[in-house]
């Protein structure tokens, strides 16, 4: 680990709101540079789905950059949640600005059920990266110069 931030604001170059990473971590691969934006969840959802969200014409440009920076066509992500679009790109954009070729979007769930990772695998599958709930990472896409993984880790909350 070369530096962590909690809480990490990305601006997503567009007007609205940043996205904020549960935590963001640059990491050293042998002589590069990685970028790991962990999304941490217990029972809440990753807010609402795409076609919900996206109500207004500010919406649809916002969606349309996140979805040009992660390469995939607007009109597929109706059944996304729209949190994972921004946490994942977000953690593109940090990887950029640290001049990392490699980013992942990690999801550290501590949900018994693993509940909302059909959410997660619908984005994977939308993304082209397809996933089960085993921790392992999704095959690479590149996205803006940057080969870009997906992952789903569980483990059981436990009070210290």
């Amino acid at each position: 680990m070369v530096d962590g931030f909690f809480e990490r604001e990305v601006e997503l170059g567009s007007p609205g709101r940043n996205s904020q990473t549960d935590l963001m971590v640059v990491v050293g691969l042998s002589n590069e540079l990685a970028v790991i934006a962990v999304e941490g969840k217990v029972e809440e959802s990753f807010a609402e789905l795409v076609s919900d969200w996206n109500n207004t014409p500010g919406k649809q440009r916002r969606l349309e950059i996140l979805c040009a920076s992660l390469g995939i066509p607007p009109a597929q992500v109706g059944s996304v949640r729209y949190q994972l679009l921004h946490r994942a790109a977000s953690a593109i954009y940090e990887a950029n600005r640290y001049r990392a070729r490699h980013a992942l979007m990690l999801v550290h769930s501590f949900s018994p059920t693993h509940r909302w990772f059909e959410d997660f695998a619908t984005f994977s599958c939308v993304m082209g990266q397809p996933l089960q709930p085993t921790g392992v990472c999704s095959v690479a896409k590149i996205c803006e110069g940057v080969s870009f993984r997906l992952a789903w880790a569980a483990d059981a909350c436990r009070i210290i």
